[in-house]
């Protein structure tokens, strides 16, 4: 029952999160703004490049966030169910360590290309 749960769980995510940039159009405020009198922001292909590349990664890590927040709660559900089998609580024990150890790489990844680029668009 909880296996399937977190399946289907998963598989929301997969197919959600993807499509939720899709889905996040301008309805209809830059046609506000121009009818305003608002300028729109001006910008190289460079820029609007660094923008989409930061809306991709963005949506990764949301997705990442995500599935990470599946494995704690999975990992807690197993722990609370183990009822004192020691087998069951390592189990859990080494998913809520493995979430964490994988949270901490992406996010020191994420940290280390953006540093990278930062001082090289500085330059």
């Amino acid at each position: 029952m909880i296996k399937t749960f977190f399946k289907l769980l998963i598989i929301f995510s997969l197919v959600i999160i993807p499509l939720t940039n899709a889905w996040a159009g301008d309805y209809g405020l830059g046609t506000a703004g121009n009818t305003a009198g608002l300028k729109s922001p001006g910008g190289s292909a460079s820029t609007a490049l660094a923008g989409e590349a930061g809306r991709i990664i963005g949506t990764i890590l949301a997705f990442l966030g995500v599935i990470f927040l599946v494995l704690m709660i999975a990992g807690g559900i197993l722990w609370m169910t183990a009822g004192g089998n020691d087998a069951k609580v390592q189990r859990a024990r080494s998913l809520l360590i493995a979430a964490i150890i994988g949270l901490i790489i992406v996010l020191s990844a994420y940290a280390i290309t953006t540093f990278v680029a930062n001082n090289l668009l500085a330059q």
